[in-house]
């Protein structure tokens, strides 16, 4: 274990992925599209399970070709945004 927190989707919400988009709905009722690729890929992992913030970069440098800190930034702001939609739910890993 090594306390990151870990990032996983919110067991409360609804979600579909339709034409590579991304269709969630949380228990409020409101509904939410993520339709950028990389948000796609980073819902898709975060499906399979549970993902630190450094896997989510690890992935998103191998499949999108960014470089390490670009990705980091862009994956902490994109996390905090779900997680202020209540799409995501965090843990300490």
């Amino acid at each position: 274990m090594t306390g990151a927190p870990a990032y996983s989707i919110a067991p409360d919400v609804a979600w579909r992925i339709v034409g590579g988009e991304v269709f969630a709905v949380t228990i409020d009722g409101l509904s939410h599209d993520i339709d950028r690729p990389s948000g796609v890929a980073i819902w898709q992992l975060l499906d399979a399970g549970p993902a630190t913030l450094d896997q989510v970069v690890a992935m998103l440098v191998e499949q999108f070709k960014v470089d390490s800190a670009t990705a980091r930034t862009d994956a902490a702001e994109f996390l905090s945004d779900l997680q202020k939609k209540s799409l995501v739910s965090v843990s300490a890993e």
